[in-house]
């Protein structure tokens, strides 16, 4: 199943934002993620089953997502993730 985030994600020029996207379903596992924007400058920095910030938690189905928006402008984003039925 691929799901992506209904509502998008504002990111302010020069900063980074993380985001954690996690499978609805307990029988499901995120296996694949990424983000969408609809302009250029938005550079992913991390996209894995690990939470990146150090001494925090991994949840067990989720998925972050980390950008960085090198723009002078505010970016629109929306994090997606795929998840499979575990066997």
């Amino acid at each position: 199943m691929h799901y992506i985030v209904a509502q998008s994600q504002t990111v302010a020029p020069g900063v980074a934002q993380l985001f954690e996207i996690g499978c609805p379903h307990g029988s499901e596992q995120p296996v694949t993620g990424g983000s969408f924007a609809s302009l250029p400058g938005l550079v992913v920095v991390n996209s894995s089953r690990a939470n990146p910030q150090p001494g925090l938690p991994t949840a067990k189905r989720a998925w972050y997502e980390a950008v960085v928006n090198i723009t002078a402008g505010a970016l629109q984003w929306k994090p997606f993730m795929t998840c499979e039925k575990r066997q």
